[in-house]
Parts: structure tokens; C-alpha cells; sequence
């Protein structure tokens, strides 16, 4: 963990490998990142687990708790290029929000040329799981340029995705892959996709547009 509160600045060709927790945000690079980042060459290699059992765990415990494997929480701008997350989400006791790269973006995220590779695998908790990101609010908007998800997502409930689990706001995909394989076990009120598992106008937004360009679906 760099930092608790990461208030902007440049991260060029760093790797993490650790346990990191926290009551509320858990993030391989930062917990928060408060103000514009730049992010070239990031490797993470994250293992989200419910109980801290072994080296290298992200642990996530309820509801109310979000994990990233860069951040948890974007409050600003951040762009995210030529990295890479490799590990695996596979406890029954997890719950709450898990985004390979980001938690919550609250702002705008930029991805390109980056890869998910975490295998995401959960019980029948209330939860949302994006290879990419978790969860785009209200008014925030995420890009993706030449990016590529080959993680594997099983979810039993909620939203799940290849790149975002749940979006409120702006999203645009552009020469990216889904390779993983995305499904959800739930027979009602869920949602899973190879890009994005739901994408809902809430009632605090004036619009939301979602826009693909030379994408593939390569999952099933």
C-alpha cells in the first residue's frame, strides 16, 4: 500500500504484493486517490479473500467495504496505462464491491493497453464484481482503449462483468477484448455481461451513454 490517501501524482513501473485490509476502502496502490494520477506500468498481484489465511490478501467483509487492485475509490481523474492485475476472488465470506483495477470510480478513469487477469469466484452475498471496475456513479465516465479482460467471473447475485459491473454514468469502449468467461447462478435480479453487467439510469442523472468501437466478446 502506497498510501491511504494518494493526492495525485505520477506511479511509473511499480509492483505490489501484500495483505492489505481496512474497515471501509482497500487498495493495492491507495485506498483513495483524491486528486489527478497517472498510473504506466503497474503490476498487482491481489488475492481478495474473507479471511485473512495467507500472503497476499485484499479483504473485504461487507457491504459497505470496497476493494481495487490499484484503488478502491476515485475522487478524481485517473488514467491507468500498460498495466496489468493477475490473482484470484474465491470465498463464500466476501461481500461488498471488487473491481480488478478500481473499486468506485466517482470521477473519470482512462484505461489503456492494461489487462485484468483476476479470476473472480463468489458465494450468494449481496455484492457488484468488475474485472475493471466495480462501479461508474452518478455523472463519472470510464474509457477503455486496446484493453482486454481474460479474468473469469462467477457471481450468484447482483451485477458482474468482464470490465464494469455497474454503471450510472459515461462509458466508452474502443478496440477491447473480453476473453473471460462471465455468469451469474441468481434466476432473478441479476445482471452479468462480458463488458458491462448493468447499466441504469439513475434517477440523479441526466443522461448515461455507452459506446463500443471494434470490440470483441470472446467469452461465454
Amino acid at each position: 500500500l502506497l498510501s491511504s490517501m494518494f493526492s495525485g501524482d505520477s506511479v511509473i513501473n511499480v509492483s505490489v504484493a501484500g495483505t492489505v485490509s481496512d474497515t471501509t476502502y482497500a487498495g493495492g496502490l491507495a485506498a483513495i486517490i483524491k486528486s489527478k494520477a497517472y498510473i504506466d506500468g503497474f503490476r498487482g498481484d491481489v488475492y481478495f479473500v474473507g479471511k485473512a489465511k495467507k500472503y497476499n490478501e485484499y479483504i473485504v467483509y461487507s457491504t459497505k467495504q470496497v476493494a481495487g487492485g490499484v484503488a478502491a475509490l476515485v475522487l478524481d481523474s485517473v488514467r491507468i496505462l500498460n498495466s496489468r492485475v493477475s490473482g484470484s476472488v474465491d470465498s463464500t465470506d466476501v461481500r461488498g464491491y471488487v473491481g480488478g483495477f478500481i473499486g468506485i470510480d466517482s470521477a473519470y478513469a482512462y484505461f489503456e493497453n492494461d489487462t485484468n487477469d483476476i479470476n473472480m469466484k463468489l458465494g450468494s452475498y449481496p455484492y457488484i464484481l468488475g474485472g475493471y471496475v466495480t462501479r461508474v456513479t452518478v455523472r463519472a465516465a470510464a474509457d477503455f482503449v486496446g484493453c482486454l479482460n481474460r479474468g473469469n467471473i462467477l457471481g450468484a447475485s447482483n451485477n458482474v462483468a468482464g470490465f464494469v459491473g455497474k454503471n450510472e454514468g459515461n462509458l466508452s469502449f474502443s478496440k477491447s477484448t473480453n476473453e473471460g468467461t462471465v455468469k451469474m447462478t441468481a434466476s432473478s435480479l441479476a445482471y452479468a455481461g462480458g463488458f458491462v453487467g448493468q447499466s441504469r439510469l439513475d434517477k440523479d442523472s441526466d443522461t448515461i451513454e455507452v459506446s463500443f468501437e471494434y470490440c470483441i466478446n470472446k467469452g461465454y
